[in-house]
C-alpha cells in the first residue's frame, strides 16, 4: 500500500517550488479536531518532500514536530523525550 501510494503522489501531487516545501514544514500545524495519527503523516510527507540539499536533519525534525500541536501537548511531548516520531 505505501508503493502505491509513493506511486500516486509522484504522478499525481502538484509539484511545489522548493524553497516554498520547508516555509510549509515549519508552519505545519495540527487542524482542530484532526486525528494526531493523520497529523502526523502530514508531517512526515512534508518532511520526506523537502529536498535533500535543504533537508533539516532528523533530530531536528523531532524537535520540531511538537510545535504542531497546542501548547499543553506539546509540553507533554517534549516532556515524554521521544526517540522517534
Amino acid at each position: 500500500m505505501h508503493q502505491f501510494y509513493q506511486v500516486f503522489l509522484s504522478r499525481w501531487e502538484i509539484k511545489k517550488n522548493p524553497p516554498q516545501i520547508p516555509v510549509e514544514y515549519e508552519s505545519l500545524r495540527r487542524a482542530l479536531g484532526e486525528l494526531i495519527q493523520d497529523y502526523s503523516n502530514r508531517f512526515d510527507n512534508r518532511y520526506n518532500s523537502i529536498p535533500i540539499e535543504i533537508k533539516p536533519p532528523p533530530g531536528l525534525a523531532l524537535i520540531r514536530y511538537p510545535d504542531g500541536f497546542d501548547a499543553d501537548m506539546a509540553y507533554q511531548l517534549r516532556e515524554s523525550n521521544p526517540t522517534s516520531l
